[in-house]
């Protein structure tokens, strides 16, 4: 995926044919641009839908007050024909060097961002969504609610998820506010899951250790790490960066990363016996003894090698245990569903029972699946209108259209 400001010349555009899989443009307001750049911008977009395909190309805005004329989006998106619109708000550098909308502002400028949506939604733009977490206790519980319906990624309205980014020169990057990377090339690392899973290990310390306001300390929602406290650029301390010299400070974690990774490469690449193997091979080492990802990944290789039986009770405890029982037992419960449905139905049924949020929405819908199957279909459409029910608005739009 590439994000771009959308002024490069025809020929770079051109030359990515057949490698992008998705663009991001990210616009700003008309009198930003100078001269012949908007018409460039307009004509760029419109090249890259017709080389990369239609569904390829979206266009974000970043809103940086609630005073901010937006309407200039919705212009653009009928200009050039886009049915995508990204929508954030500004948030800060870890430098505090931008123009970033402040903490205390957050309510108010996220209410501009609600009326830009709708205002996107009533012009005829598809699919116009949210995609960085907002603090729970800075909104209402009824922009909670529209962020979930509106939010690209289940658990995304609260927390986010770990970004690679890779820059022109080939140095690795993270989200904009994040910790910032210097000079620190992908080849340092194995495999661009190893860059990115060292990343999210340094991320995550942030995100449940480092507290953006007195009042996240002891708070619920943190604790069940539903929500990491806003935007990580708010958090003390984030202005570190990482260099070759501080990365070997960050020496276990690079290694663990690494390890890590290797298992995930095996197992998205269907090497289950391999994966399995090497699993096993961790779980003789201190160090990943009590590790839920390789745990995991020896379990779910074993299934698919048709040893879960072992394995039965460990599933079990890994979901009572788990931070997200809905999204852990639909982990397991898809990937048991085609030998042992009845088992699969069981641990559906059991991260129902533990999780009462509207992620559960993937397993109500296995559920209605497998109950079908199963010729059940009284209690297969049941589960379908609790599917229905929870299921975000932007993907019940996808489904309409």
């Amino acid at each position: 995926m590439v994000f771009t400001n959308g002024l490069i010349r025809r020929e770079i555009i051109e030359n990515m044919s057949g490698i992008v899989e998705a663009v991001l443009v990210n616009c700003n307001e008309p009198n930003t641009y100078q001269n012949e750049e908007l018409s460039q911008l307009f004509a760029n977009i419109k090249l890259m839908k017709a080389l990369y395909g239609e569904g390829r190309v979206a266009i974000g805005i970043n809103i940086y007050s609630d005073k901010m004329d937006t309407s200039f989006i919705l212009d653009y998106a009928m200009k050039t024909g886009i049915k995508e619109v990204r929508i954030d708000i500004t948030r800060p550098s870890p430098s505090n060097g931008n123009v970033f909308v402040d903490y205390d502002s957050i309510k108010k400028v996220f209410s501009k961002a609600k009326e830009t949506h709708k205002i996107l939604l009533g012009g005829g733009v598809k699919y116009a969504h949210f995609d960085c977490p907002f603090p729970l206790c800075a909104i209402s519980r009824e922009d909670a609610d529209y962020l979930w319906n509106y939010m690209d990624g289940d658990l995304g309205y609260a927390q986010c998820s770990t970004a690679l980014d890779i820059t022109p020169d080939f140095n690795i990057a993270s989200c904009f506010c994040s910790m910032q990377f210097k000079n620190i090339n992908v080849d340092r690392f194995d495999s661009l899951t190893h860059a990115w899973l060292f990343i999210k290990y340094l991320e995550d310390e942030i995100k449940w250790s480092v507290y953006t306001k007195d009042s996240c300390v002891g708070c619920e929602n943190n604790i069940k790490k539903v929500c990491q406290g806003g935007c990580l650029g708010y958090k003390p301390g984030i202005d570190k960066v990482f260099n070759e010299e501080k990365l070997f400070d960050k020496c276990e974690l690079l290694n663990r990363a690494g390890d890590i990774a290797k298992l995930y490469v095996l197992y998205k690449n269907q090497n289950y016996l391999d994966s399995y193997n090497l699993a096993n091979q961790y779980l003789q080492d201190e160090k990943y003894k009590y590790n839920d990802a390789v745990k995991e990944i020896q379990i779910l290789s074993a299934i698919y090698l048709k040893k879960y039986k072992t394995f039965e009770k460990e599933i079990i405890k890994m979901i009572k245990e788990s931070v997200y029982p809905s999204l852990e037992a639909y982990l397991f419960a898809s990937a048991l569903y085609d030998d042992s449905l009845d088992f699969s139905i069981e641990i559906a049924e059991l991260g129902l029972l533990l999780d009462d949020t509207k992620a559960r929405y993937h397993l109500h819908y296995l559920l209605y699946e497998a109950f079908k199957q199963k010729g059940m279909k009284e209690k297969a459409y049941r589960h379908f209108a609790s599917y229905y029910t929870y299921l975000p608005d932007m993907k019940k739009l996808k489904i309409v259209k």
